[in-house]
């Protein structure tokens, strides 16, 4: 069953509503390419306004300067887009007087571009304009504005605001929608058995589409099944030639290589051949004029002048026009007088106007009404300091004392440390002027019985080996007194004990250095 387009609006998705709380949306179509930095300084300056703003680009790449080839891009992808704000700039006269616009549309979108008819088509595919303001408010555009890069000073910031709310007449003045430039947009004409196109582009695969759209084909020809033949006189500025192709569906119902008509994804007619571009083989370039009929038409006469811009009659075979009428210049001789006189467009192509004085003021911030001023307080009359005695502290009788408890007395002066007995071996230093006794070790006494019975205070004799050694007395020698021995060779000085068994005071030991060692003793 082929699709007929019976609205203006074709797919579910232009039917959607923006919805609270749904992420603003914004589109971009331009010619700036992405080798350049333009497309993207615009959707940040976009995300700086809303940073939580989908942007969406449809295209950067439109053919420089080709204001017709925008408008279509922004006219077959409108329908499919969230409602938001959608901007197309292909604009030559950017700095000039033209005039950049915002738009309103019956869906609820904003089309925002120059006014030289870029969104004039996806206007009418979202249901038409319901109004058109300029922008020229200082609020929602860049503080500086150059005159070179309006995508970025004018239409990025006022569409992101759009997209987030703000009224479409804080913009800038309202214009007429009438008054709008309209673009070189050709429009099919729909014949009994013709149909007379133009071609408006050509794609990345070199497929060429027509200004007419696939219903229109069939009011032209009537219902007409895949397969059948048609023909088309193409007419540009190499002159006219004939071609023979088949209506098909999709590319891969003729052999590679071969001419097909067809109608492609957005309802348009199209021109192109199985795997190879038709641009580049059948040499057809733009603004070229195709007639589509079931049966060859022929061959251009006196009364049927061809080239670009020649009017073109239909054969005196064609009935009267189905859905159209022609213009007066396609019609042979003057028009008859009971003709109806042709309709005007509603929106009739005039010059730009005249350079108009904004008079615009920006819409006045919502009245607040003052509060009423509060009356001022009285002020408070001076007082008069007046004394009184202040009141007498009140005593409060003191409770009765509760016993203190009995507190250990204690003397501050703490007792005197008790002298440490002096160890039983220490002997009092010798007076200065006392006479050092010579100690004198008689090598042949008896060991005393009482002093080897008495237990060694250390547990070991330093002297045993040295008296053992020792040579015995001989006999009749009086034995020499005794000197007594400490327990500690090297820290004390042994006691000579003399006759009466008495100590004799010690002399004082001499330095380290001084005292020899034999065996084992002191020698003083």
């Amino acid at each position: 069953m082929p699709r007929i387009f019976t609205r203006t609006i074709t797919t579910p998705a232009a039917s959607r509503q923006a919805r609270p709380g749904s992420r603003p949306v914004v589109s971009l179509v331009t010619d700036f390419g992405l080798r350049d930095p333009f497309a993207g300084i615009m959707r940040a300056v976009i995300l700086g306004v809303a940073p939580d703003a989908l942007v969406i680009d449809i295209s950067h790449d439109v053919a420089k300067f080709r204001v017709r080839d925008g408008a279509l891009l922004l006219w077959s992808a409108v329908p499919y887009l969230p409602v938001g704000a959608h901007v197309a700039i292909v604009d030559p006269g950017v700095g000039t007087e033209r005039r950049p616009i915002a738009l309103e549309t019956a869906r609820g979108d904003f089309l925002l571009g120059p006014d030289n008819g870029i969104l004039l088509p996806a206007a009418a595919r979202l249901g038409g304009i319901t109004r058109a303001h300029v922008i020229i408010s200082q609020q929602y555009r860049l503080p500086v504005v150059s005159a070179s890069f309006h995508g970025r000073d004018l239409f990025a910031p006022a569409a992101a605001h759009l997209a987030t709310g703000v009224p479409i007449d804080f913009l800038g003045p309202a214009v007429d929608p009438s008054r709008l430039i309209v673009g070189e947009w050709p429009e099919a004409e729909v014949y009994a058995g013709i149909l007379r196109t133009h071609v408006i582009y050509q794609d990345t695969f070199g497929n060429v589409k027509l200004s007419g759209l696939g219903p229109q084909l069939r009011g032209a020809l009537g219902q007409i099944a895949y397969g059948e033949r048609v023909w088309l006189r193409v007419t540009d500025l190499s002159g006219v030639r004939d071609l023979e192709v088949a209506w098909v569906e999709t590319f891969g119902n003729v052999p590679p290589g071969t001419p097909l008509l067809y109608e492609d994804s957005f309802g348009r007619l199209c021109l192109a051949i199985n795997q190879g571009s038709a641009a580049a083989i059948l040499g057809i370039a733009d603004e070229s004029e195709v007639i589509v009929t079931r049966v060859p038409l022929p061959a251009p006469g006196p009364g049927f002048p061809a080239g670009p811009g020649a009017p073109t009659m239909p054969p005196p075979w064609a009935l009267p026009p189905t859905t159209a009428v022609p213009p007066p210049s396609a019609m042979p001789g003057p028009a008859p007088v009971d003709e109806p006189a042709p309709v005007e467009p509603p929106w009739e192509p005039v010059p730009p106007p005249e350079p108009e004085v904004a008079t615009w003021e920006p819409a006045p911030a919502p009245v607040v009404e003052p509060m009423a001023p509060a009356e001022p307080e009285p002020e408070p009359e001076p007082e008069v300091a007046t004394w009184e005695p202040a009141p007498a502290p009140v005593v409060e009788p003191m409770a009765p004392a509760e016993p203190e408890a009995e507190v250990a007395s204690w003397d501050p002066t703490p007792d005197p440390e008790p002298e440490p007995a002096p160890a039983p071996w220490d002997a009092a230093p010798p007076a200065d002027d006392a006479p050092t006794p010579e100690l004198v070790v008689d090598p042949g006494r008896d060991p005393d019985p009482a002093a080897e019975a008495a237990p060694d205070p250390v547990g070991w004799d330093p002297f045993a080996d040295a008296d053992a050694d020792a040579p015995a007395a001989e006999p009749g020698t009086e034995p020499a007194p005794e000197v007594a021995t400490s327990a500690w060779p090297e820290a004390e000085l042994a006691l000579p004990v003399d006759a009466a068994g008495e100590e004799a005071a010690v002399a004082e030991p001499a330095p380290e250095e001084e005292r020899p060692r034999r065996r084992g003793r002191w020698r003083i």
